[in-house]
């Protein structure tokens, strides 16, 4: 894994999750292998339970009590790996990639939506420190080896 190297030294905002019932931006850290022209993104955003499953707040809000209590706000985290032609325009030169969504990341989701986003900003932060990546990026940064 030491090809791999970190872009940013914190968590930084890049841009906004298509899925439903996202209610933030997506907050990021990403790792390139220039010698393979392949990347890791892992990002984290924020979603409102109630939104994703079609619930309006104020006619469903019973069903919305009984399903998630007060915890309406969940987080996610969505990994892209990437092999393209060239790193500074990877989505124009994209060979391969492939996407992972974890939606298992909390145990109880959150009461507010400040609540969540700190939870990912720190979940986020985390996969800076030492050994992480290593430990849970087990790519080769080849296309043939994508899932």
């Amino acid at each position: 894994m030491n090809d791999w190297e970190c872009l940013y030294s914190e968590p930084v905002p890049n841009g906004t999750p298509g899925c439903d019932g996202a209610v933030s931006d997506y907050i990021s850290v990403r790792w390139v292998n220039r010698k393979r022209g392949a990347m890791i993104t892992s990002s984290w955003y924020v979603v409102d339970l109630a939104e994703r499953n079609g619930l309006d707040k104020v006619d469903d809000a019973e069903q919305i009590a009984e399903r998630f209590g007060d915890n309406v706000f969940d987080v996610e985290q969505e990994i892209e790996y990437l092999v393209c032609g060239d790193l500074d325009d990877p989505g124009a030169t994209e060979v391969a990639s492939d996407i992972q969504y974890r939606d298992d990341l909390t145990l109880n989701g959150f009461a507010s939506k400040s609540e969540a986003e700190a939870y990912a900003l720190n979940q986020c932060a985390q996969e800076l420190t030492p050994g992480r990546f290593e430990r849970d990026y087990q790519w080769s940064g080849r296309a043939e080896d994508l899932r």
